[in-house]
């Protein structure tokens, strides 16, 4: 089976930076769906997470979670304040979908020794996100498929 890995091209390891103790949380979205979503670290090192839709099959895409390092905001980019538990080191969880043969890696599950969580994968919409656990948006959690059809794999 093929499989569509996060784009993840820095030289440090991705789970180690999900894990990582995050100060605040920044969101960028377009017409009320968020497309960008930021983990901001102590060192004011931001992991930006978005979406990149894959073709798998004739009119079928699959959402697959694309990883940036930055080191500053969109304009037009909201600040989210997380729980002060989320600046510790936190477990993350991959989470995958099989689609027409093909197994993506489509979301995370960021969650702190509380166990709180935060769930972040591949929207509805195209090259849209949809994020769980950091407050109520008008369509801030609307996943591409259920999330009890997602396969979790712990990563960290």
């Amino acid at each position: 089976m093929h499989t569509l890995c996060f784009d993840w091209s820095e030289q440090t390891s991705l789970a180690r930076e999900l894990a990582a103790p995050v100060s605040k949380a920044s969101l960028r979205s377009i017409v009320d769906r968020p497309v960008a979503f930021t983990l901001w670290h102590n060192d004011n090192v931001g992991l930006r997470i978005r979406s990149r839709a894959h073709d798998v099959a004739e009119r079928t895409e699959v959402g697959v979670l694309v990883f940036d390092l930055v080191y500053a905001m969109f304009d037009d980019e909201k600040i989210i304040k997380l729980p002060d538990s989320f600046n510790h080191q936190n477990s993350i969880t991959k989470l995958l979908i099989i689609e027409s043969g093909v197994k993506a890696e489509s979301g995370i599950i960021i969650k702190e020794t509380g166990g709180l969580e935060i769930i972040v994968v591949a929207g509805v919409m195209p090259y849209s996100i949809a994020i769980n656990g950091i407050g109520n948006g008008l369509r801030m959690f609307e996943p591409e498929y259920q999330i009890k059809d997602y396969i979790a794999i712990p990563m960290i």
